[in-house]
């Protein structure tokens, strides 16, 4: 799916995937695609506007190993089959590691790769946009940022989230920005037509 076409399609229900476990702490591929089917079956049946997300914070690709997170992100492209948009959590601690998750979440045929701010260490405002803007230059598909200062221990600024809207592939962004007036703010100067709707 191409940026446009996914930033068209992001709407309605957004529902974040859990990440299912078996008793040996490994990933339960059955149990991942029972979820999937069920999430796609809800937004068929209802005719409802639905798009998964799968391989972020509450599918606890933090605890999974790099071949655990791609089976995640293989296993939920393949079970919606193309009938609703998945977003695959590409997300890791530096910019080289987080291009490959990317490309791979293309690979597989997600519709979308979400990328987390570095963590760890916090980089500057430079550094923030070269990291998202190098990401989005290495894939086609769109790129959602996901800004979480519980993991990342920063926020995007205003005017950093205004100049990386201006790339072509940053389609959406996921803001667990507790201040609903900033986040307002933040959807004027993006989308003004938001703010007349």
């Amino acid at each position: 799916m191409k940026p446009d076409e996914f930033r068209e399609r992001c709407k309605g229900i957004v529902p974040v995937q859990y990440c299912p476990y078996e008793e040996n702490f490994k990933v339960d591929i059955e149990g991942l695609k029972e979820n999937t089917e069920f999430l796609v079956d809800f937004a068929e049946k209802g005719k409802r506007d639905l798009v998964i997300m799968t391989n972020g914070s509450t599918t606890e690709w933090y605890a999974n190993s790099i071949e655990e997170q791609r089976e995640v992100i293989k296993t939920v492209v393949e079970t919606a089959d193309g009938r609703v948009p998945v977003v695959a959590g590409a997300s890791q601690a530096g910019t080289a590691e987080t291009i490959k998750m990317a490309r791979y979440a293309e690979e597989a045929g997600a519709d979308c790769a979400m990328v987390v701010l570095p963590y760890y260490h916090t980089p500057t405002r430079e550094g923030l946009y070269r990291h998202f803007k190098a990401v989005a230059e290495s894939v086609k598909i769109g790129v959602m940022i996901y800004t979480n200062p519980d993991v990342s221990g920063t926020l995007i600024d205003t005017g950093l989230l205004q100049r990386l809207s201006k790339l072509e592939n940053i389609v959406a962004i996921k803001d667990n920005n507790p201040n609903v007036a900033e986040y307002a703010w933040k959807a004027a100067l993006l989308d003004p037509q938001q703010v007349e709707s």
